[in-house]
C-alpha cells in the first residue's frame, strides 16, 4: 500500500512539474535575425532597446548592426573592406566600433544616423579601436603611437584623441567608460609580459587592479557608481568573473557549478553582472550567466521558458532596464544573437 502512494505522490509531483507556465520564466528571448546568413552576436544595448554587434553577411563578410524594434536588423555597412563590428550605443544613437579599412588595418569608427560609419577622427592611419561611449560621448579604445605600441586611447569631440598611456609604456586597452569619465581595460604592467586590469581617472592616472594570485586579468566596463567587473586570473591559472571598487578592490564572483571560468562582461547601474562562464573556451560553448548580490551567479538558460529552444552561450551587455544581450543558438540550431526582455511578474 505505501508502494502504491509512493507512486501516485512521484506521478502527481511529475505532473505539477511538466505542467508549469511559461510565465515563471523570468525572460523573454528575442530573436535578432541576421544579415544573411546568421552567426551574429549582439554586444551592447542602449536604454529604448535598440542593440548592436555583428552578424555574417555572406561566407566572408561580417557586418556590423544595428536592431531596433521597428526596423529589425540593418547593416551599418564598413569602411571599405568585409568587415566590421559595432561594439557600444550610446542613447543618442552614436555607435562605435572597428572596421578593416582598404588596406586591411583596423580603424575605429564612429555611426551615427545622420553621417553613417566613418573613421573616429583625429587618429592616424595607423591600427585602431573603438570599444566604448557614454552619454557624454566619450569614447576609449585603443591606438598605435608614433613608435608602434598600442595604447588605451580617449577620445573626446572636445578634444580629439588622448594618450592613456600604460604602466610599462608599451601596452594598454581601454574597454569601458563611464559617465563620470573613469577609464577601465588592461595593460602590461613592469617586469612581467601580462597584463592587469586598470582603472583610470583625471586625477589618479591609471592603477593597476590586481588578479586573484594568477598572472592576467581585464576590467570591460565600469559603471556610474564607479564598480567595475571583468576577469582575474586564479593561482591555479583559472579565469574568474569579478566586481571591483575602490573600497573592497576585487570580489571574486566564482562559477557556475560544473564550470572552471568565468568572465564578466557588463554591470548595469544597480549591480546587475552579466558574462558567461566556460571551461576554456570563448563563451561560444559556455553558459550565459547574470548575478546581483541577492541571488549570486544564475544561469541565465534557467531563467527562460525551457520550450523556447535556446541556448544561451554568452551575455555580453546588461543595461539600466535588465535588459540583456548576447549570442547563443536559436531553435534552429544556428548562431545568433538575443536580447533578453524582463518578464515583470
Amino acid at each position: 500500500m505505501a508502494s502504491i502512494l509512493a507512486r501516485k505522490l512521484c506521478i502527481l509531483l511529475l505532473a505539477v512539474a511538466v505542467c508549469l507556465p511559461a510565465s515563471a520564466a523570468q525572460y523573454q528571448v528575442v530573436d535578432l535575425g541576421n544579415l544573411g546568413r546568421g552567426g551574429g552576436k549582439a554586444a551592447s544595448v542602449n536604454e529604448s532597446g535598440a542593440v548592436v554587434g555583428w552578424s555574417a553577411v555572406n561566407a566572408s563578410d561580417l557586418h556590423a548592426f544595428l536592431w531596433k524594434p521597428k526596423t529589425g536588423m540593418i547593416d551599418l555597412g564598413t569602411l571599405g573592406h568585409q568587415w566590421s563590428w559595432a561594439t557600444d550605443i550610446n542613447n543618442r544613437g552614436m555607435v562605435v566600433g572597428r572596421a578593416f579599412d582598404p588596406s586591411g588595418n583596423w580603424q575605429a569608427f564612429v555611426w551615427d544616423a545622420e553621417h553613417g560609419m566613418r573613421p573616429l577622427p583625429g587618429l592616424s592611419e595607423a591600427e585602431s579601436e573603438a570599444w566604448a561611449v557614454s552619454e557624454t560621448c566619450l569614447v576609449v579604445g585603443s591606438a598605435q603611437n608614433s613608435e608602434g605600441r598600442v595604447h588605451a586611447t580617449l577620445w573626446t569631440p572636445s578634444y580629439g584623441v588622448r594618450d592613456l598611456d600604460s604602466l610599462d609604456g608599451i601596452y594598454s586597452c581601454a574597454n569601458g567608460v563611464n559617465n563620470l569619465g573613469m577609464v577601465v581595460g588592461e595593460t602590461d604592467v613592469p617586469g612581467a609580459w601580462v597584463a592587469h586590469a586598470f582603472v583610470w581617472t583625471e586625477k589618479g592616472g591609471m592603477v593597476d587592479l590586481g588578479t586573484f594570485g594568477g598572472d592576467r586579468s581585464s576590467a570591460f566596463e565600469i559603471n556610474d557608481c564607479g564598480r567595475a567587473v571583468g576577469y582575474a586570473e586564479t593561482s591555479d591559472g583559472f579565469h574568474h568573473a569579478f566586481i571591483w571598487d575602490a573600497k573592497k578592490g576585487l570580489t571574486d564572483l566564482k562559477t557556475l557549478d560544473g564550470y572552471t571560468q568565468s568572465f564578466a562582461c557588463s554591470i548595469s547601474n544597480s549591480g546587475k553582472v552579466v558574462g558567461w562562464c566556460d571551461n576554456g573556451g570563448r563563451g561560444d560553448n559556455g553558459r550565459a550567466f547574470v548575478w546581483d548580490a541577492k541571488s549570486g551567479m544564475v544561469d541565465l538558460n534557467d531563467l527562460i521558458d525551457p520550450a523556447s529552444g535556446w541556448e544561451l552561450f554568452s551575455a555580453l551587455d546588461v543595461n539600466n532596464r535588465g535588459l540583456i544581450a548576447g549570442s547563443g543558438l536559436n531553435p534552429a540550431h544556428q548562431g545568433a544573437a538575443f536580447l533578453l526582455i524582463p518578464i515583470h511578474q
